[in-house]
């Protein structure tokens, strides 16, 4: 993990992986990953965002069974390209 500082704001970057299975339609193999990966990006981007509702309610869960001190201000995720 890499953590950054920025006054009382630390930042943690966590790996995560996604695991998208998809219903495909008929075509060759080549069409079939193309489409599926085409797919499986834009769902990830779709599913990684966290939107402020949230993370209110992830804090509040927190406050009444914690697991740890400090409130969660912000998510962000981007989607790497595949390599």
């Amino acid at each position: 993990m890499i953590m950054s500082i920025q006054g009382q704001t630390l930042t943690v970057d966590v790996p995560v992986t996604f695991r998208v299975s998809i219903a495909c339609p008929a075509g060759t193999e080549a069409e079939i990953r193309a489409a599926a990966q085409g797919l499986a990006r834009v769902a990830v981007e779709h599913l990684a965002h966290v939107g402020a509702a949230q993370i209110d309610a992830f804090n509040e869960v927190n406050r009444l069974h914690p697991h740890g001190q400090g409130r969660v201000q912000s998510v962000s995720a981007s989607v790497q390209a595949a390599g």
